[in-house]
């Protein structure tokens, strides 16, 4: 006996399509999770110079295959963890035209949010460290996300660090505040991973930096 093939309504086909790629997208985001949790493991018990893409691949169940599916690189997979930190950074960076006009301590408690940052992901700050040693492409990418965080502080109001601008002021103060954010990082993560222990030093470096930081903000502030 013949059985007959009762034909699925085109807008049928396309929900079971739409359903299809859902499922689809929300397995890659899970093994790429899966991957990149791996790598963090692996990267805070072996220098990063020293990890192997096999030690990853081992510590995430997953074939060489499917790795390089989704990360091209050890480098790449490095940088996609700090990826998942950059846009608290960013955000934290928002926050600051508004302290240009208030006292020091709220420039101490911004100062306390970015160590706080750090103390979530104490993992990954050695690892941070480290690629900016050995990975060039990753100086870059920090120049890069240095250069994002002035302007989005000029968007804010801060004035003199307009990137379109290329006057000598302009130039100068971007530098100035590049070099700020620079301290200003090394100085929290060392404090989040307790590398400074005695607790007058990290009192007497965080004061320096809030006022180093209030004085950047009050000399570039829009009137």
């Amino acid at each position: 006996m013949k059985t007959s093939t009762v034909p699925v309504p085109a807008e049928q086909q396309g929900q079971t399509g739409e359903v299809r790629k859902r499922v689809q997208v929300r397995r890659r985001g899970i093994t790429r999770a899966r991957i990149l949790e791996a790598a963090r493991r692996v990267f805070s018990r072996t220098p990063y110079i020293h990890a192997t893409i096999d030690e990853i691949i081992l510590e995430a169940g997953v074939s060489r295959a499917t790795l390089y599916d989704y990360f091209e690189s050890k480098s790449a997979l490095a940088t996609a963890i700090y990826d998942e930190i950059a846009p608290e950074v960013e955000a934290l960076v928002a926050l600051l035209p508004p302290l240009a006009q208030q006292d020091i301590e709220a420039i101490g408690a911004w100062l306390q949010r970015y160590i706080a940052l750090y103390e979530d992901h104490r993992a990954v700050v050695p690892l941070l460290a480290q690629l900016q040693l050995f990975e060039e492409g990753f100086r870059q990418r920090l120049r890069a996300d240095g250069a994002a965080h002035l302007t989005i502080l000029s968007d804010g109001g801060i004035a003199h660090l307009d990137p379109a601008k290329d006057d000598d002021e302009t130039i100068m103060q971007r530098a100035r505040g590049r070099l700020m954010f620079v301290r200003i990082a090394t100085l929290c993560g060392e404090i989040a991973a307790g590398e400074i222990t005695d607790k007058r030093e990290v009192a007497h470096s965080l004061q320096l930096a809030a006022r180093e930081l209030q004085q950047f903000l009050r000399d570039n502030v829009s009137l």
